[in-house]
């Protein structure tokens, strides 16, 4: 990236470079890195829910009324999972498949932690484990 001065760059990837440079090289790891995470392993829940969109609407450009209809049933499905809770009721488990993967990536992380796996033979084990899912 300190060579990018000798290179004829245009405005928008010096701007680019500059982001990549201050959010993922320079700045604060624990904003993207989940190492420590025993819940969710995404930055964003926003990521998760529009991944529920897209399944729910299957469709790339729905209209609006489809767009209406889907917002309303997310909504009401919300408010009774919110009430259910409120009253004591159960949270649903999470699916096995994804429970494997966490134990999987618990127990590598143990591994790497202890020594017994070096950082790329963690980091590629690790990437073939999220990639399951």
């Amino acid at each position: 990236l300190e060579d990018r001065d000798d290179a004829d760059i245009t405005d928008l990837t010096e701007r680019f470079t500059d982001y990549v440079t201050e959010q993922w090289v320079e700045g604060d790891r624990l904003v993207w890195n989940h190492f420590e995470n025993q819940g969710p392993r995404t930055a964003n829940y926003l990521e998760g829910w529009h991944r529920k969109l897209k399944r729910i609407v299957q469709h790339a450009h729905p209209n609006i009324y489809t767009t209406i209809q889907t917002f309303k049933d997310l909504q009401n499905a919300n408010e009774i999972n919110r009430i259910q809770r409120a009253v004591g009721g159960s949270i649903r488990p999470k699916a096995k498949k994804y429970l494997t993967i966490d134990h999987r990536l618990s127990t590598l992380k143990d591994r790497y932690q202890r020594g017994l796996v070096d950082v790329m033979d963690y980091a590629d084990s690790a990437s073939q484990l999220i990639h399951l899912g």
